[in-house]
């Protein structure tokens, strides 16, 4: 674009991404392409563009020194921009529109924020009711969740939810109807009842149904399908204390076929057949079918309030904490960058475009958004006008995303984005569609088994859910070749081994992959082992850690060593956890846990193969020191008095402990 239209026409385009870092490769790698372009340098992309823009080799070569040297001279208006980067620019533009002070500040972290929130919502527990009864209940679930007893920092993290767009685009809706007086205690109160209501008039039909058949004389024996017939079924819906009782598997299949046909009532072998038609004609089956009908009516509702009343404190507290939010921003003068999205839809939905621009001091006619799958509903909202505009002025724009990316929902994005929504708002005939189907990184069977695997796992999710979006997502999954290595893909399902559980057969198969792939002359840097948490990744550093002293490992061409955030932990470190141990032994020699947790980091390092019963047999403070260096052990009192940093001077006199010299 820059190339075709000449001069400054740069400032022009904005380039949007998501990271800093994404930012200034985009920069760098245009200017490089510059730099040789102007310098007569070819290579693959300037030979296309010279196609694109009937241009000779010479005139290309002019084109581009005059957009390096524009670029270079007016680097300032050269929009290679985040997201965020780019809101701020413009709410920066409107802070008397917002109402916001000349000081105010814009706040990108919010973590610190919301830190202090927390702590002036807990410093009201107390002279709070309601809110202390929040916090009670939502510290009495984590405990029964096993989870961390510091509700302060779970308060921390449960804040996140008033940043996430499905509660920002009712936010105002909700502060107006909780504001009223009472809100909380009389919804509590209709919830309630419509809950109580639910069951109760649902466990008095049924019962109504098993009372006539037991005045009738008749038993389970008597109906087909003996008790998981129509009385075993009324019986159960009498017996329902919750509304999620009735829920559509208790209901079943046979009262909305079977059972509203009397001759399915008696078993063949009964005497009452005549007797039980006839109950069935004339009052059980009309009770059947007055139930249904009111669970139809109100199953959703009672279901409703249910889930509802289960998560009332969650409601509650984030009330409470949008509350607390907005004290505080009011009280500091600030705006957080997550509320960047809201404020500017009110801004542009309620402005004339060319007065954005006039206020944000510049004017984008070309938008190029990358990444767009994590673009979320609110920014694409505040980008539509400015693309709208641009199109209808004849302007191109364009946005790159992958609509399988967008299921994992990274910053609010969403699928329906880039899969619907984005054609029927721009219009279908402005929009001209390019799938980048060639895959130019990986090997010929890496690329077949994705293909045919997520083609058929897609298939699989839309049969099982009855909705196509998988299928829609990755109509576009298959890729074409382009790499000429064969390449290799292999695929093992592991099961629970006897005592072991799966983990732990999956731990033990990691080394054996090592010897393998180094025995093919694979090397190591060429290795990686991914997991899904940072928890798996340190329990396989440790693994192979203690896999490579032991006499397992192969201590001839095979490495085990791994690099990673997790290895590079100092407390991962057996000689850091070593040198811990012997500080905590010293500071009390009678603690039995420093003395067991020192015995077990030296055997670990020291004697891989002693027992673990004689490893923790502590009880004896004697023959405990007797395992341990001997001139730790004779100097133990004067290593006492020592400060901290002097103590590394017991180093020369314990000899297994001189490599751990440079972290004492």
């Amino acid at each position: 674009m820059a190339l075709r239209s000449r001069a400054d026409y740069f400032k022009h385009i904005l380039a949007v991404t998501f990271t800093n870092k994404s930012t200034q490769e985009m920069k760098d790698r245009i200017l490089a392409y510059l730099d040789g372009f102007a310098n007569g340098r070819d290579n693959d992309l300037s030979e296309e563009l010279r196609k694109e823009l009937e241009l000779d080799a010479s005139t290309f070569q002019l084109y581009a020194q005059e957009a390096q040297a524009e670029i270079l001279h007016k680097y300032s208006q050269f929009s290679i921009s985040t997201i965020d980067a780019f809101f701020q620019k413009v709410i920066r533009s409107f802070t008397r529109e917002a109402g916001l002070a000349g000081d105010y500040r814009l706040e990108v972290e919010q973590q610190p924020v919301m830190e202090e929130v927390i702590d002036n919502l807990i410093d009201e527990l107390g002279t709070n009711e309601q809110l202390t009864k929040w916090v009670v209940d939502f510290a009495n679930e984590n405990l029964v969740n096993e989870r961390a007893w510091d509700v302060r920092s779970s308060l921390i993290r449960f804040s996140e939810e008033i940043f996430k767009e499905e509660y920002r685009e009712i936010e105002v809706e909700v502060e107006k109807i909780t504001s009223v007086d009472n809100f909380f205690p009389d919804l509590l109160t209709k919830l309630r009842k419509r809950r109580f209501e639910f069951v109760k008039t649902v466990v008095a039909k049924a019962k109504e149904a098993t009372e006539i058949i037991q005045q009738n004389g008749l038993t389970n024996d008597d109906f087909k399908y003996g008790g998981g017939g129509v009385y075993g079924w009324f019986q159960k819906i009498a017996r329902i204390t919750s509304v999620s009782d009735f829920n559509e598997k208790e209901l079943g299949k046979r009262p909305l076929g079977d059972y509203q046909i009397s001759k399915n009532f008696p078993s063949k072998d009964t005497a009452h057949a005549g007797l039980m038609m006839k109950l069935a004609e004339e009052r059980l089956i009309p009770i059947l079918l007055d139930l249904l009908e009111y669970r139809e009516k109100n199953y959703k509702a009672a279901i409703s309030a249910d889930v509802a009343l289960n998560n009332f404190y969650s409601f509650g507290l984030i009330i409470d904490i949008s509350r607390k939010l907005k004290e505080y921003k009011e009280e500091n003068g600030i705006m957080l960058l997550a509320d960047a999205p809201r404020f500017l839809n009110g801004v542009i939905q309620d402005s004339d475009t060319p007065f954005i621009y006039e206020k944000v001091g510049s004017f984008y006619k070309n938008y190029l958004i990358d990444e767009f799958q994590d673009t979320s509903g609110l920014q694409w909202k505040n980008f539509l006008p400015l693309l709208t505009n641009g199109l209808d002025q004849g302007f191109p724009s364009m946005i790159v995303g992958d609509v399988k990316q967008a299921v994992y929902r990274w910053r609010g994005g969403d699928l329906n984005l880039l899969q619907q929504q984005v054609e029927m708002e721009v219009g279908a005939h402005r929009i001209n569609t390019k799938e980048l189907n060639h895959n130019y990184r990986s090997a010929e069977a890496v690329v077949s088994f994705n293909n045919q695997l997520f083609k058929s796992l897609a298939n699989l999710v839309a049969a099982e859910t009855g909705k196509t979006i998988s299928t829609d997502a990755y109509h576009d999954v298959e890729q074409q070749l382009h790499k000429k290595e064969t390449g290799f893909v292999s695929i093992e399902v592991i099961n629970d081994e006897d005592d072991l559980k799966w983990r732990d057969v999956a731990l033990q198969k990691v080394p054996g992959y090592l010897e393998r792939l180094q025995g093919l002359g694979v090397a190591l840097k060429d290795i990686a082992i991914l997991v899904r948490k940072n928890k798996e990744g340190q329990q396989i550093v440790k693994y192979l850690l203690d896999y490579k002293k032991s006499d397992h490992a192969k201590k001839t061409n095979c490495h085990y060593e791994v690099v990673s955030n997790e290895s590079l932990r100092l407390d991962g470190a057996s000689s850091v956890n070593l040198l811990v141990s012997a500080l905590r032994y010293l500071l009390n020699p009678e603690d039995a846990i420093a003395r067991a947790q020192l015995g077990y980091e030296y055997a670990r390092l020291h004697e891989a193969e002693r027992p673990l019963t004689e490893v923790f047999a502590v009880g004896n403070q004697v023959d405990f020191e007797n395992n341990l260096p001997e001139g730790f052990s004779k100097r133990k009192p004067t290593l006492k008095k020592m400060p901290l940093y002097e103590l590394k001077v017991f180093q020369s006199e314990s000899p297994h402990l001189k490599k751990c010299h440079s972290m004492s």
